[in-house]
């Protein structure tokens, strides 16, 4: 991350120890010519390896709230590590819990080309924002984060695909353009999580009984444009529009307006 100042966004990146791909989200233009706030939300992958300087780096962000994608069987094998003195709300949900992580559900439900884990990766993100479980759980997270009083954090086990669809619709709702909600997603590209591409093929072939190939993985841990697009041009396609399909999970436009209250200056 030394190159920060070559690409716009990089300086949002917090170094962690053993916690890749956190960073803040907030620093966008909105369409009413405010800015969305900084240090007020953060974003990153799961926190179960945080070391101890990590957790002491963790306090000092004051989080309020952590909004934990992961299915339960994700939590309950890898728990998050939190600071001593946590007390954020955090939100979760259960049900229905099936037993295989997205990325191990997409390496083992077809064929290991690149191109056939590219298509998968496609229908997830089509598919998730319809998903009822993901539905309550995207509700619920939106809501907190407009009665939340300080910081928060939304992660999942990379910090890529469920996360960049809960971040952007928060970023959505607060009124920055698609194309700066792509922009930020797409920074996942400068993320750190190649580093684990051994110990993902490791996992992998261990609860999926197969060997994905390296190229196959590289497109598991890469952010694209057209990933992130395919899950807006899904709520567009079902429910008319971005907003109205916040509508639908309960974010409506005054709780949008709380939300941009809040969060842009």
């Amino acid at each position: 991350m030394s190159d920060a100042s070559a690409k716009p966004g990089l300086d949002r990146f917090i170094v962690f120890e053993r916690i890749p791909n956190f960073r803040d989200f907030g620093g966008h233009a909105t369409v009413s010519g405010g800015r969305v706030k900084r240090g007020q939300l953060f974003r990153s992958a799961g926190l179960h390896n945080a070391s101890d300087a990590d957790l002491i780096k963790l306090e000092t962000l004051g989080l309020d709230l952590v909004i934990d994608l992961r299915r339960r069987h994700e939590r309950v094998l890898e728990p998050s590590r939190r600071p001593a003195n946590f007390s954020a709300t955090v939100i979760e949900n259960d049900d229905p819990d099936l037993a295989s992580a997205p990325h191990i559900a997409i390496a083992s439900g077809g064929p290991p080309d690149p191109v056939s884990v590219h298509g998968r990766l496609m229908d997830y993100y089509r598919a998730t924002p319809f998903d009822a479980r993901h539905q309550a759980l995207f509700g619920a997270g939106l809501k907190a984060a407009a009665d939340a009083k300080g910081p928060l954090l939304i992660h999942c086990a990379a910090g890529k695909d469920r996360t960049g669809i809960m971040s952007g619709l928060i970023l959505h709702a607060l009124g920055v353009h698609s194309d700066d909600i792509t922009g930020e997603y797409l920074l996942t590209e400068h993320a750190d999580l190649r580093r684990s591409l051994l110990d993902s093929a490791i996992r992998m072939a261990k609860e999926t009984g197969r060997v994905m190939p390296p190229e196959s993985l590289d497109v598991m841990l890469s952010a694209q444009a057209d990933f992130i697009e395919s899950a807006g041009h899904a709520m567009r396609e079902k429910s008319g529009s971005v907003d109205s399909y916040l509508d639908s999970l309960g974010c409506d436009e005054r709780m949008r307006a709380r939300l941009r209250d809040r969060l842009v200056a």
